[in-house]
């Protein structure tokens, strides 16, 4: 199945120019696409014009002119500067997906939600249920609830399926199964208001009633209700799940566009031989940075990994790898994006080299026992970057975590390689080498062989990179 097959327009109609494009303006910004930045404002302007909280239709036009995922953010900007509230509202709302407690009155956070109150004051719907949340929870701004309860029942005035399921979730009407019986819920159910059914199938008293509410979900054109079907449904019929994955990702859901991705650059055995899906690394890079541009945080991971590596279609980019772990991790505090961004601050890798950082966002991911933070600590100990050179403290991490209950068997692999090695006050030892590769074999077969193969004849010698081995 190739990408001209897929069921949702936003690609296909758009393949030939997106992949076939070998030369580009060194710079993306708005000013060297002239021609498609006036029908990137023109998406823009329609999408206000109708309340739309999607913006991937103008998303996309921008993508598709410059195959840069970054570009977005001058796009944005450049259209905020002319007024656009759907710009002036993404650009404001993407600083702040995650906002800690003491964190609400910084003055940065505070010139976001002005963006988004701009935006909020053109009556543009989805920018004035952001702006009520922020006012509800003080973000930005004073809290005022009173405020927020009038810009929310402002906002339920253009319609949308999105503003009336707002006012019914922060009006506490949502608040248990049960709650699917109050008549202005019927009533927007009734409606045809998914959003509602949605978010009550997540409270259903089992398995049949969820189910049942998500399919309906589904029928009336929720996206998340698809893609969650496609993840209940993949180890009982892959034909439906991967239907339900592909309707999900015509309607831009994120998660979906994510999955679909990895699914065409590296396709599950089962899955191509079930639906004789093929191996597509462009249309797959493409779904990954049309998911980025839009939020999601795993297409930012797998974007960080193959710019890194170089791999899949994709040039080796040390700047743009960063870059994604950098938002990634804005977006969403997690242990795998700490250790990663502070990897490659202590390398230099992408960004200007800070070892004091770098070395303090290891630590603190290691801390919180993430096993890969704490083969980074082994590797900059055998390696002496930033600390000190010292094999041995080396070994102790990774014996550890080879022996406690989480088994990172392929720490033996990498003691392995070290003794093969030397240096760091190891010597070189034959019999350790083959020691180690005994316990790491023994777990992992022939696997362990082709890791330890792969590192002497790419890197020569151990050579650990910002992302776990397993991505």
């Amino acid at each position: 199945m190739k990408l001209s097959s897929l069921i949702f327009p936003l690609i296909a109609a758009v393949a030939t120019t997106t992949f076939a494009q070998t030369t580009t303006p060194e710079s993306s910004a708005p000013q060297q696409y002239q021609t498609a930045y006036k029908q990137f404002k023109t998406k823009l302007d329609e999408l206000a014009s109708h309340n739309s909280f999607d913006p991937a239709p103008a998303i996309i036009i921008a993508l598709n002119a410059t195959n840069d995922e970054f570009c977005i953010e001058e796009w944005m900007a450049q259209a905020a500067k002319e007024n656009n509230p759907v710009a002036l509202n993404y650009v404001g709302s993407k600083h702040l997906f995650y906002v800690p407690d003491n964190m609400k009155r910084d003055k940065k956070v505070k010139e976001a939600v002005a963006l988004v109150k701009k935006a909020a004051d053109k009556k543009y719907a989805p920018a004035m249920v952001d702006y009520s949340t922020y006012m509800r929870h003080g973000v930005g701004v004073i809290k005022n609830t009173a405020g927020a309860d009038r810009m929310l029942m402002e906002a339920c005035r253009s319609g949308n399926f999105e503003t009336r399921f707002s006012w019914l979730l922060q009006s506490g009407r949502l608040e248990k199964y049960e709650d699917k019986d109050r008549p202005e819920v019927k009533n927007e159910i009734a409606r045809g208001n998914h959003h509602v059914l949605y978010y009550l199938s997540g409270k259903a008293p089992n398995d049949f009633y969820m189910l049942n509410m998500l399919t309906e979900a589904a029928r009336m054109g929720n996206h998340s209700a698809m893609y969650e079907l496609s993840t209940h449904l993949s180890r009982l019929d892959i034909r439906a799940s991967y239907h339900y994955l592909k309707a999900a990702a015509a309607h831009h859901n994120i998660m979906a566009l994510a999955t679909l991705g990895e699914h065409l650059i590296s396709p599950n055995k089962n899955i191509a031989e079930a639906l004789g899906l093929q191996q597509d690394e462009a249309a797959g890079v493409y779904l990954l940075k049309t998911a980025a541009i839009m939020g999601n945080t795993t297409a930012n991971a797998m974007l960080a990994h193959l710019y890194y590596n170089g791999i899949c279609g994709v040039e080796k980019n040390l700047d743009k790898a960063y870059k994604h772990i950098e938002t990634g991790a804005l977006a969403r505090p997690d242990v795998g994006f700490m250790a990663a961004q502070g990897f490659m601050l202590v390398n230099g890798y992408g960004v200007k080299k800070d070892v004091a950082k770098g070395l303090e966002l290891i630590n603190l991911a290691a801390r919180q026992k993430y096993p890969h933070a704490i083969a980074m600590q082994a590797y900059l100990h055998f390696r002496g970057i930033g600390v000190e050179p010292n094999g041995k403290e080396a070994v102790f991490l990774l014996e550890c975590l080879a022996t406690d209950r989480r088994r990172l068997d392929v720490c033996f692999v990498y003691i392995a390689l070290m003794y093969d090695e030397g240096g760091a006050g190891l010597e070189k030892d034959p019999q350790k080498v083959e020691y180690y590769m005994g316990h790491a074999k023994r777990a992992l077969g022939e696997y362990a062989q082709q890791v330890f193969n792969q590192y002497k004849d790419k890197h020569n010698g151990w050579h650990l990179t910002p992302f776990d081995i397993n991505m």
